[in-house]
């Protein structure tokens, strides 16, 4: 982000989302840098795949302390969801 920008989060956000927008509400979600990804257990591997490449492509970074795999529970948006049910 060029320094000297107005309003930065919400740059960062169009600009994220307008990247990834062909998987947003398919298999992912993202809110500022928190990116989640969710699909069965069959495909998602190969929906994994697909972010990561973008991110690779994009030159999006992670904190590998941060990330979170395979995870029985899900933590979003600092709430703690069960995986297995429907809303």
């Amino acid at each position: 982000m060029p320094f000297g920008v107005k309003k930065e989060p919400p740059t960062y956000q169009k600009i994220v989302n307008q990247d990834f927008k062909e998987y947003l509400d398919q298999f992912m979600k993202i809110f500022m840098d928190d990116f989640t990804v969710y699909n069965d257990m069959d495909n998602h591997l190969s929906k994994l795949k697909l972010c990561f490449e973008k991110c690779k492509k994009f030159k999006i970074n992670f904190n590998l302390e941060n990330v979170l795999l395979w995870s029985s529970l899900e933590q979003f948006w600092g709430l703690f969801c069960p995986r297995n049910v429907n809303y």
